[in-house]
């Protein structure tokens, strides 16, 4: 079973960082479909962003994201192993609604 893993980073933004966001979001979507991204979220407003992975180790998401066009622009990232992740889109229905 992989553990979850929290990656956040702060980024700057360059002349040709925008050049490099669509290829970027399509490994990103790659993740997603297979599963090794739970949840992505970046700020414009303060050059930062979050990822939940799942995976082995914190060397698996040093390697996941060195595949990425913008991670010349990564000016930082700290990845912490999460013990808790929970939400109201990680539950099961409580009960079975019917229209």
């Amino acid at each position: 079973m992989f553990k979850k893993f929290m990656l956040s980073f702060d980024f700057s933004v360059e002349e040709e960082f925008t050049s490099f966001i669509a290829p970027h979001q399509t490994l990103v979507n790659q993740f997603i479909k297979n599963k090794v991204i739970d949840y992505y979220a970046v700020s414009m407003e303060t050059k930062k962003g979050w990822i939940v992975f799942n995976t082995d180790s914190k060397e698996q998401i040093e390697s996941f994201m060195s595949q990425s066009p913008l991670f010349d622009y990564l000016k930082s990232f700290d990845i912490s192993e999460l013990f808790v992740l929970d939400g109201p889109h990680l539950r099961l229905p409580t009960k079975l609604e019917l229209n």
